[in-house]
């Protein structure tokens, strides 16, 4: 077991490292405010504030969702050990928020900055020896590139939805926002009537689990 017990520090990154860090972002962010309103032909400037919060939510309730980052970024993590994997040689695994791994920067111990023998699957875990070590430093590259459009389609029905119901009545869901999709004859879509909530029966469509059959493939199923 192991306790991610700091967030992504970018400031750990060496000016080549910042370089990489620029290259990528280039493809491998969340759709910005601007494509945001290109993509949903939303031209009411008033509103950004809001469409931002709607777009910080949906990011957030996604990744929630699949267990992991998705973007590929370069970042640091600092990790705490509590115990060794006796099934494993006693070795200790820990989760990276973002996979695939891409390239493992280092992986030392921050105290003593001794590198850390490691090994690494396509799912962001490192497996390691780190019996004799109770924090684990690791600075990589990982997520993917670009998001793919299965995740990209998800995130822009739910931020629609959100934009469709944003001043309805009572706060439930405008006619003509997406209450239910299906894929079986490949695809059929229920709209509200404008008379019910969002979340009233049937699927809630701000909710990413309602999108399982696009979002499970990309899931994180253990930690």
């Amino acid at each position: 077991m192991h306790y991610l017990i700091t967030e992504a520090d970018d400031n750990l990154a060496t000016e080549q490292d910042q370089s990489l860090i620029a290259d990528w972002l280039t493809i491998c962010e969340w759709p910005t405010l601007e494509e945001v309103k290109a993509e949903l032909g939303i031209l009411v400037p008033d509103d950004d504030a809001y469409l931002q919060r709607a777009i910080n939510a949906t990011v957030n309730s996604i990744e929630a969702y699949l267990g992991r980052k998705v973007p590929a970024q370069v970042e640091t993590h600092l990790f705490r050990l509590t115990d060794c994997d006796a099934a494993l040689g006693y070795q200790s695994k820990v989760q990276l928020p973002r996979w695939p791994i891409l390239e493992v920067i280092s992986c030392i111990d921050p105290t003593s900055g001794w590198d850390i023998n490691y090994q690494v699957d396509a799912f962001g875990m490192l497996c390691g020896r780190f019996q004799d070590y109770s924090q684990v430093q690791v600075h990589y590259h990982g997520g993917t590139c670009p998001i793919p459009d299965d995740i990209i389609s998800v995130f822009y029905s739910i931020i629609g939805a959100r934009w469709s119901a944003k001043d309805a009545a009572g706060g439930g869901a405008a006619a003509g926002t997406i209450k239910k999709e299906s894929i079986p004859g490949v695809m059929a879509i229920e709209y509200f009537s404008g008379t019910e909530g969002s979340s009233t029966g049937g699927t809630n469509v701000y909710d990413p689990a309602s999108y399982n059959f696009m979002l499970d493939p990309y899931k994180t199923y253990y930690v």
